[in-house]
This record gives structure tokens, C-alpha cells and sequence, in this order.
């Protein structure tokens, strides 16, 4: 899904589409091809400048989709430490969450916010938290706050040669 400005109306719209057209493969060295679609390419090439960058070293040890995705998402607002206000409705479709999955509140809150909060506050760069939201007793959204963690220094110790002769 990606998201732009109709140029003749001004109005926000959506398109739904596939982003790669055809998929090779050759056994002998390993080399896939890939060819992207026609909307996709001029997306893609202007990565740099619409797209936020993040080490992947911060990620490869979340086990969670949800977490991975949360970290990208906060990992937006690094220069400031915490989010807007995401909306329910767009927050779950932002995580991948069907609209079927995770329904109850507290199921979403335990089974995916809690763990995807803690995995990313003990395995990544930022440790965060998260404030809800509600217009009269439902949650509607959510807010995140979060801050860089100091680096681990490491401690160099100088090697000691034992010269029994």
C-alpha cells in the first residue's frame, strides 16, 4: 500500500499493489532477478529521501514482526524521542494486525504492544513506553516515548604475555 496526492483534487488516495512483476532464479550461481512493477519503480528509486534509515544491526535480534515494525515506526521521531498520536485503526493496519486479530484490547495490548515494547527496550538502541489514548472510555490510539540508550562501553584489558623461560 502506498499513499499520494490526487494532483487534480488535491484529496489523499491509497493503491493496493503488488511490488514485483516477475521473479527469476539460476540455480548454477545463486543469481535472482527481480523486475519491480511499473508504480513501484518511481517509489523505489526515491528511497533515500522518503524513508526513514536505521542500522540493522538494532533489529536482527527481534523475534517479533510487531516489535520490528513498532521500532521502525518510532525510529521516525529519533530527533525528538517520542510519536504523535497513532490512531487505533491506522496503528493496527501500520503493525500488520487484521482487522479480525486481536479484537479485545487486552489481548492487544498484552499479546502484542507489551512484547513488541519490551523486546525492543531490551534487544535494540532505544528504550521506550507508551501512553493510551481514549475518547470517553475506549482506547483510541496511542502515543511512544523513548530515548537512546548510552552505549556499552567495553573494556579493554591489555594482554599479558606469562615469559616462563
Amino acid at each position: 500500500t502506498y499513499h499520494d496526492i490526487n494532483p487534480k483534487t488535491g484529496k489523499d488516495r491509497s493503491f493496493h499493489c503488488r511490488w514485483v512483476d516477475k521473479i527469476g532464479y539460476e540455480p548454477q550461481s545463486g543469481i535472482v532477478f527481480l523486475r519491480f512493477t511499473q508504480d513501484i519503480v518511481p517509489l523505489i528509486t526515491r528511497l533515500e529521501e522518503n524513508f526513514t534509515k536505521y542500522e540493522l544491526e538494532q533489529v536482527f535480534r527481534l523475534t517479533s514482526s510487531y516489535a520490528i515494525r513498532l521500532y521502525e515506526l518510532l525510529i521516525q521521531w529519533k530527533a525528538i524521542g517520542k510519536t504523535p498520536v497513532f490512531e487505533l485503526a491506522t496503528f493496527r493496519e501500520q503493525l500488520g494486525i487484521g482487522v479480525n486479530e486481536y479484537k479485545r484490547m487486552d489481548h492487544f495490548k498484552t499479546r502484542v504492544l507489551d512484547l513488541a515494547i519490551s523486546e525492543i527496550s531490551e534487544k535494540t538502541d532505544i528504550e521506550a513506553t507508551y501512553q493510551q489514548h481514549k475518547k470517553g472510555r475506549s482506547i483510541s490510539g496511542f502515543s511512544f516515548s523513548f530515548k537512546q540508550k548510552k552505549p556499552k562501553t567495553k573494556i579493554i584489558r591489555p594482554e599479558t604475555t606469562n615469559n616462563n623461560s
